[in-house]
């Protein structure tokens, strides 16, 4: 905790986090916290600034993972091989986070912080293997992953702290992904990279916890203010055909079992979206990546340097 203290900050004003005795509170004497000491689940503090999030302290404190939002904790056994059928390997995230693991071995004891922390990405236990001891996580409800309880609209983490921000299907799960995005880019080193990934032609998830979703080009215009690293698509025509079936089996039936069942039985599009060009499972593509850099460099892209990036079927 100790540790975890020296780059804390206050979510509401971001000052300095003191602990007295058993509790955290803030060390601006004019915040609320600095009276009010945060809560805690589990011994994990929640760092929420209630005033501006559509997250309840009730809820939080009352709900589990399951209740908050519908995400499967663990695969294994079974599960795990009916998972690998439906949908495959996720070939994609793995070598990119193969990518940022050669990132951060440049450089010494990095920092690692993982939004959305509460379950382990797709493709991601390579960096949580090997950097285990440098990483920080958090989400917005309480797991055995995280740190602490946190809104990714204000990271209660210290201006540039961290190496290696990664965002992995979580943009689509908040209110304003550009304020999530300026977070990111706030807490990062200059030097420091991102890497994100959020869906496209997906269908809802999570219930009422999903708002947003995002072409390729559209998403590196959200990315505006960092150099481009590396970008492109996540699952083409295939992947985002399944998805649709999937969801419209199991309208046609009211019953999401009937719909994994269907969906199953077509895993085989998965193969023959191998052979359809880029351009076209660009356009079609079930979700996107992005990898950049933060850069002293303060101005953003310009958008007429956006627009030649698009590599799809539409030039």
């Amino acid at each position: 905790m100790k540790d975890l203290l020296d780059i804390l900050c206050c979510p509401k004003c971001r000052s300095e986090l003191i602990k007295r005795n058993d509790s955290v509170l803030c060390s601006n004497i004019g915040c609320y916290y600095s009276n009010t000491p945060f809560l805690k689940v589990n011994r994990k503090l929640i760092l929420v600034n209630f005033d501006s999030s559509i997250i309840k302290q009730d809820t939080i404190i009352n709900s589990n993972a399951s209740s908050l939002v519908r995400r499967t904790i663990k695969f294994s056994g079974l599960s795990m091989f009916t998972k690998r059928v439906l949908s495959g390997s996720n070939k994609v995230s793995s070598n990119n986070f193969e990518t940022c693991s050669e990132l951060l071995n440049k450089i010494e004891t990095p920092k690692i912080l993982i939004v959305g922390g509460g379950t382990i990405g797709a493709g991601s236990h390579d960096i949580v293997d090997n950097f285990s001891n440098g990483i920080i996580s958090f989400d917005i409800y309480y797991s055995d992953n995280i740190d602490f309880i946190a809104d990714a609209h204000s990271i209660p983490l210290k201006n540039e702290t961290i190496d290696l921000v990664i965002i992995q299907a979580v943009l689509e799960h908040v209110i304003y992904p550009n304020i999530v995005v300026n977070e990111c880019h706030r807490v990062l080193k200059v030097g420091g990279y991102i890497y994100a990934e959020t869906p496209f032609l997906q269908h809802v998830h999570e219930g009422a916890y999903d708002f947003t979703r995002y072409t390729v080009l559209g998403h590196r215009i959200l990315f505006e203010q960092f150099d481009e690293f590396k970008s492109g698509f996540i699952g083409g025509l295939g992947q985002s055909l399944l998805w649709s079936i999937d969801f419209f089996v199991s309208g046609v039936f009211r019953n999401r079992v009937a719909g994994k069942i269907v969906k199953g039985c077509f895993f085989w599009l998965r193969w023959i979206e191998k052979v359809i060009p880029n351009s076209w499972n660009i356009d079609g593509a079930c979700g996107s990546y992005f990898i950049g850099q933060k850069t002293t460099n303060k101005h953003k892209i310009k958008l007429n340097n956006v627009l030649i990036q698009y590599k799809g079927a539409q030039q």
